[in-house]
């Protein structure tokens, strides 16, 4: 291959390859789409090559009268969802639709921690499964590793995990997990920071604003129902997972607690002639400035969406 002719190389050797496989068909399946997608790899060159790569893939496509497609999987679906990359029309944009893995149903839930627990030699009780589907929705890691967290303290086996050991474990399981939540929530502020200021004022008690903008954007409601964070976002959301709520909630508090703590200290120097006073003073202006023009520039864009 070269950088000349690599788009005609391309589509030679796929058709070459359409006219050998079954049925003559032919199925590129590409993971974790975002380490080669604009905005979001970590390799600059993405910036530039995500439109060469899939003009390229997009034409064979369509060349091939439907012998050759595709399928894209990540965790984000940005590379999907802008029909605009700079100046040019994103290929991907009009050529593809967005699925999300929805999360466990309550019976899957059920299903997946007696087949797990079986091999471990502990059986559950429905009062657990109940308490495990309503604190994390059907997510199935969160789910397996509060699971695995109660299991430890259940050191004779055969033995029996009943929602009362959940009961007396739950602060501890929050704990435990609440590493995970934080990380699932620091992704989310990086891709969609609009999704992410406005879960945390649902996670406050603020529906209507939620609410509000969820029926003004599709793309926000299919992102929080997609992600399995949200329920019924339309008229009255709520968090399915409540793991999730509670980290927001003590992110919210511990913001706010670190804002009272940088503040001007009590026993700075005082006098008007000190320039360490002053230097201190205006280093508290410009960082109080800096923090209210992203959240002004957020609301903005909100506005604007």
């Amino acid at each position: 291959y070269e950088e000349a002719k690599a788009a005609i190389d391309f589509g030679a050797d796929i058709e070459l390859l359409c006219a050998r496989v079954p049925h003559g068909r032919l199925v590129l399946l590409l993971d974790e789409i975002e380490y080669v997608t604009f905005d979001l790899s970590p390799a600059e060159h993405w910036q530039d090559d995500f439109l060469s790569m899939w003009a390229t893939l997009r034409s064979v496509h369509q060349n091939s009268r439907g012998k050759f497609s595709f399928i894209v999987a990540g965790v984000n679906p940005y590379a999907t969802e802008r029909h605009r990359i700079g100046n040019h029309d994103n290929p991907l944009f009009s050529t593809t639709g967005t699925f999300f893995v929805s999360p466990l149903t309550r019976e899957h839930t059920a299903q997946m921690i007696r087949s797990l627990g079986r091999m471990m030699g502990i059986s559950v009780d429905r009062p657990l499964i109940d308490s495990m589907y309503a604190s994390f929705g059907g997510h199935p890691f969160l789910t397996r590793r509060a699971c695995s967290h109660l299991s430890k303290s259940l050191p004779d086996r055969p033995a029996v995990m009943t929602g009362g050991l959940w009961e007396s474990h739950r602060v501890d399981v929050g704990q435990a997990l609440g590493p995970i939540a934080t990380q699932i929530l620091t992704v989310l502020e990086s891709w969609y920071p609009t999704e992410y200021e406005l879960l945390q004022a649902l996670a406050q008690g603020d529906t209507n604003t939620f609410s509000d903008f969820a029926r003004s954007s599709a793309e926000f409601c299919s992102h929080v129902v997609g992600y399995g964070l949200v329920a019924d976002p339309l008229t009255a959301p709520s968090f399915t997972i409540g793991l999730v709520a509670d980290v927001l909630r003590r992110m919210a508090v511990e913001a706010g607690s670190e804002d009272e703590r940088s503040g001007v200290p009590d026993d700075a120097p005082q006098p008007e002639d000190d320039d360490s006073y002053w230097d201190s003073i205006l280093g508290e202006i410009s960082r109080r400035r800096n923090r209210l023009e992203r959240d002004l520039r957020r609301r903005a864009k909100m506005t604007l969406e």
